[in-house]
């Protein structure tokens, strides 16, 4: 049951970078014929990328927890733990802003 509890409070305070997340997907939806080709691209894999990096960090505050209270892993661990796990969701929403900023400068080749 605190499982359930600690989900569903992750998923309310993501619930704005959702909403921010599936905005972005509608614009890019709505607009795709008026944007460069690689402007859609990136802007779907940043997208994408975001969205696969809150999926991981609900999972991760889910499985934190369990992992404290079970006998899987050393209490000596659990900084070490941490620390891996902090790094690479960071590195997945720096991957997913990178796209993001790419799709925002990606331009089509002057035509003459």
């Amino acid at each position: 049951m605190m499982q359930f509890g600690m989900l569903a409070g992750q998923l309310v305070v993501n619930l704005p970078l959702v909403a921010v997340l599936v905005a972005g997907v509608v614009l890019l939806a709505t607009r795709r014929a008026a944007l460069p080709r690689r402007a859609v691209t990136f802007g779907v894999a940043g997208l994408g990328v975001l969205g696969a990096g809150v999926l991981a960090n609900l999972l991760w505050s889910v499985a934190f927890p369990a992992l404290i209270t079970s006998d899987v892993v050393e209490v000596r661990s659990f900084g070490y733990l941490s620390a891996v796990a902090g790094f690479v969701l960071t590195a997945v929403q720096a991957a997913g802003v990178a796209l993001l900023v790419a799709a925002a400068v990606s331009r089509e080749p002057a035509r003459a």
